[in-house]
């Protein structure tokens, strides 16, 4: 699927999950695919996920907190690279 500390762009990153491509926590189907983070926003990811207040955010946030399983994790590098951090999962 997405090989360790690669880069990979947004577009190529929803080719292989989907989701909203503009969303840091995209979904399809009712469920979060993936967590594209900006270091500036989280600066504990990828192991600490902050979701702010709007509505479609925390409701994204809250999904990805039900649903269980895991999902790729990216951070930003530059507008275009989104380095791949490995597959995580909620615990808490």
């Amino acid at each position: 699927m997405f090989e360790m500390g690669k880069s990979y762009t947004r577009e190529e990153i929803h080719a292989v999950v989907g989701g909203n491509k503009h969303s840091y926590l995209p979904r399809k189907k009712g469920k979060v695919v993936a967590a594209c983070l900006r270091p500036d926003l989280n600066p504990d990811a990828p192991h600490v996920i902050l979701c702010n207040s709007c509505p479609p955010e925390r409701a994204a946030g809250e999904q990805l907190a039900r649903q269980g399983g895991a999902i790729p994790v990216f951070l930003k590098q530059t507008a275009s690279n989104w380095a791949y951090q490995g597959m995580f999962r909620v615990v808490g």
